[in-house]
């Protein structure tokens, strides 16, 4: 049980816990970071074409990763840099109500998530999922995967771990 494990120590300068209102920023940090490496590319060859497909998905990836007792995801901020988008050949789509680049704004520019071993004692200490809505992520019609290569790369990876 989580309250028995030690607490955690303390995030230093900009690292910090996720929370669901970073879900937008992290499946665009997603897909800027993964875009143009060879399993992104296997998996959603149609992604410059529905990349409004890719976001969703990405957004639902990282809204199960916050509302999972079995991980965490820690995010990392720096200030915003609004030729960011310049700098990458993703497409990355912003709805109404996502995140906002400012200057001077501190904006999440990397993140990483662990996931526990089966009956680790850290299972609930970063999160609640009842306090994270379990919501329908919309604007995903699947257009832009490969689902053959998908299930080939979490294949591969699952052996792996």
């Amino acid at each position: 049980m989580a309250t028995d494990y030690p607490p955690y120590p303390p995030l230093e300068s900009d690292l910090r816990l996720a929370t669901i209102d970073d879900v937008p920023r992290l499946a665009a940090v997603a897909v800027a970071g993964f875009f143009g490496e060879s399993t992104f590319d296997a998996a959603r060859p149609l992604h410059k074409i529905h990349a409004g497909d890719t976001i969703a998905a990405f957004r639902d990836t990282m809204h199960g990763n916050i509302r999972d007792t079995n991980s965490v995801t820690v995010v990392i901020e720096a200030d915003a840099d609004l030729d960011e988008t310049k700098k990458t050949d993703a497409t990355i789509r912003r709805r109404d109500g996502d995140y906002v680049l400012k200057e001077g704004k501190k904006i999440v520019v990397g993140f990483a998530t662990w996931d526990f071993r089966p009956g680790s004692a850290r299972a609930g200490q970063f999160n609640d999922e009842s306090l994270v809505p379990d919501v329908e992520i919309d604007g995903n019609s699947g257009k832009d995967i490969n689902h053959q290569a998908t299930q080939e790369i979490v294949r591969i990876c699952k052996e792996g771990t």
